[in-house]
């Protein structure tokens, strides 16, 4: 794990972290898919936030539910990052439906780790999440943007993750996206084994709804991807058909069902597409989900006569009944996240104050060696006896002086006492000892050197 060596300490360096983000919590799909950004460019994301020089580290998260950015900086604010973000996905301003949420220091850790464990999504405890964050921390490692701090915060985020879906019962899921999209279908078709559902894409969250077919005995499962090389491949691992997306006018019309999650910024089933499947099929339903943000079908097929068209966020009342179930284990889940967090907490402060002691202690040698020369350079004898017992009298003063400092950073260490109000001298570069200080010692040295001149 990279040695976190924070550069100032007028800033607790857990302060720098800033998260913003839009969730399906208060934010409309129409909202959501308009601050998406497009992850088929990463590479321009993340160069576009690090060419803020304010800006050190960055990580983008880009789900169905939500977009954030989990960065770090000295002045960083969630002005700077929004602005940015407007810039990246071209939009002139806010949409007015979206609401942004701004976290900082502990309280972004918090949330991060919260959204890892699956307890902020729609589908309380889904696992899916946490693959999805682990992803955006490898491509933020890939593209520069996790530095000393977010590759010191994450991996321990990751390691309560685990902890939390181990020791409580929060992963025992008894609604998931496929269930809860398959209870809608239900809904409208008297037999579920009888229909043909195309999945577009070919991403975990279709392969899930796959089996979840499999598991319920649909006749008939075709996956369409924009590469039909990686449709074919979960195809044959599922043993179910592929098809070709250029196909999909002809797919549409034998299928009764179609669910699609892809990160394509282009509509792919349009309002005329699906007119001409209607009629083609003599008004025989459809029923589509659209998992994708931004959407993968145009929502204005809602419109027409024997479609049943659904987004996610049609899922949030149906999940919702499920939920209360799960408020126990969610609140057993928050508590360990509570219990961990501490530990966090704790473990970073003692490495920043072992950084702190160190430094200390360096200069408090080197201030000593400096000493000692003067004193050699000003001695008619130097006898190898007389140095070697002065530097272990220097040595022996420097320790019992070090003793109580040292000792006083560790318990504040182990404290709640804030490490940011610590001397700023000792973290500076080449520092020795305060300037004051300084002066106030070459003084006195200089007083007592005068009177000793006097008494010979």
């Amino acid at each position: 794990m990279t040695e976190v060596v924070p550069h100032m300490l007028a800033q607790d360096p857990l302060q720098r972290l800033i998260l913003v983000g839009v969730n399906h919590h208060q934010s409309p799909i129409e909202a959501r898919e308009q601050l998406a950004f497009p992850t088929t460019n990463l590479s321009s994301i993340y160069q576009a936030f690090l060419e803020m020089l304010i800006c050190q580290e960055v990580m983008v998260i880009s789900t169905c539910n939500r977009t954030e950015v989990f960065a770090v900086g000295n002045s960083l604010t969630a002005e700077h990052l929004l602005e940015k973000w407007l810039e990246v996905v071209n939009l002139p301003a806010m949409p007015t439906e979206a609401v942004l949420f701004t976290h900082y220091g502990e309280t972004a850790i918090r949330h991060i780790t919260q959204v890892a464990c699956g307890l902020d999504s729609m589908v309380l405890g889904e696992p899916q999440i946490f693959g999805q964050i682990k992803d955006a921390y490898r491509e933020a490692q890939s593209y520069g943007g996790a530095g000393a701090l977010l590759q010191y915060v994450l991996p321990y985020v990751f390691a309560i993750v685990k902890t939390v879906r181990t020791e409580t019962s929060i992963g025992e899921l008894t609604v998931t996206l496929p269930s809860a999209t398959l209870t809608l279908a239900k809904r409208i078709f008297s037999d579920i084994k009888s229909l043909r559902v195309i999945l577009i894409g070919a991403g975990e969250m279709i392969e899930s709804m796959a089996k979840y077919l499999i598991s319920e005995k649909v006749k008939e499962i075709v996956i369409l991807n924009r590469t039909y090389e990686r449709g074919l491949e979960l195809a044959n691992t599922l043993n179910i058909t592929a098809g070709r997306l250029e196909n999909l006018q002809d797919e549409l019309i034998q299928s009764d069902m179609v669910v699609s999650c892809t990160a394509s910024h282009e509509i792919l089933i349009t309002r005329e597409t699906t007119e001409i499947a209607i009629k083609q099929r003599r008004h025989r339903p459809i029923y589509m989900m659209d998992w994708a943000v931004p959407r993968d079908i145009d929502p204005t097929v809602s419109e027409l006569n024997d479609i049943y068209y659904f987004t996610l966020d049609d899922l949030e009342e149906l999940i919702q009944e499920h939920r209360q179930a799960r408020l126990a284990s969610a609140n057993a889940a928050e508590e360990k996240i509570r219990i961990q967090l501490l530990e966090l907490h704790k473990d970073f402060r003692i490495r920043v104050s072992s950084h702190f002691i160190n430094k200390y202690r360096f200069d408090m040698q080197r201030l000593c060696e400096q000493e000692i020369e003067k004193v050699l350079q000003k001695t008619a004898s130097q006898s190898p006896i007389a140095e070697e017992l002065l530097r272990q009298f220097a040595s022996r003063l420097s320790n019992k002086l070090m003793h109580w400092p040292t000792q006083m950073l560790r318990h504040l260490a182990a404290s709640d006492h804030n490490l940011h109000q610590l001397p700023t001298w000792v973290n500076e570069e080449n520092s020795e000892i305060p300037p004051s200080e300084l002066k106030s010692e070459e003084l006195k040295s200089d007083e007592l050197k005068n009177k000793n001149e006097s008494q010979l």
